[in-house]
């Protein structure tokens, strides 16, 4: 798909670019210059200031600020936008504060939380995180890797060692560096939600194949209800 059909590839990122842009309403001045998926890690949904901005009553500028006047902010064109408060929204990053030092040295390193699928410090593997695997469906990444978790702590995972748990993380981030440049240094995993769970599921000795046909596995919508009979399963 990604060699001979790649027009294919680019006609379906393009009609998924079309259908937010509708459905969302999204103002011009907003729509990325680049086009899906490139910068998809950057996405985010305001539709309480769309909504705001299609009736009138917000206004948008786009552009580089050049320095900031005694009233306001002005812009690379020239242009200058009245302002009373100006907010700084430059991201975040994950901490992990709330744990001792000692902790804290076994688990952050490289400039980020290490965790073996986003779940498991290989180097104190009697505490957990889940919800660091961020997604477009964390409810789903979040409950599985809940499934996970458990049954590591129940002993019925057959984990690498720790050593080979450092090399998966470094191949992860590597990976994610290359196809997610923009994600900063946390576990921002975006749509690739299926090769995750398939991850999770393959470690814990259940199957990955959902669905009884191969169109509806391969090219179906890609549900929670796939994985509805897990607990059972377990």
């Amino acid at each position: 798909m990604h060699s001979v059909g790649m027009p294919l590839v680019r006609l379906w990122w393009g009609l998924i670019a079309l259908g937010c842009c509708k459905d969302l309403q999204m103002p011009a001045e907003l729509i990325p210059e680049e086009n899906l998926p490139s910068g998809i890690e950057k996405i985010g949904v305001g539709s309480d200031l769309y909504e705001a901005v299609n009736q009138g009553g917000a206004q948008l500028a786009r552009g580089l600020a050049s320095r900031f006047t005694k009233d306001g902010v002005e812009f690379a064109d020239g242009t200058v936008f009245p302002a009373d408060i100006v907010v700084f929204a430059t991201g975040w990053h994950q901490s992990i504060s709330f744990l001792s030092q000692e902790l804290q040295n076994k688990i952050a390193g490289a400039g980020y939380v290490r965790l073996f699928r986003h779940i498991l410090p290989p180097t104190a593997q009697n505490i957990g995180f889940l919800g660091y695997a961020s997604s477009f469906a964390c409810q789903l990444t979040s409950e599985i890797g809940a499934h996970w978790l458990s049954e590591h702590f129940l002993g019925s995972l057959a984990l690498p060692s720790a050593d080979e748990m450092n090399q998966e993380i470094d191949r992860a981030h590597a990976w994610a560096n290359d196809k997610l440049p923009n994600r900063g240094t946390e576990g921002f995993i975006g749509l690739h939600i299926s090769h995750y769970v398939d991850d999770l599921m393959t470690d814990m000795g259940l199957p990955v194949r959902r669905v009884n046909s191969f169109f509806g596995e391969h090219f179906g919508i890609f549900r929670a209800s796939r994985y509805a009979s897990l607990a059972g399963e377990r």
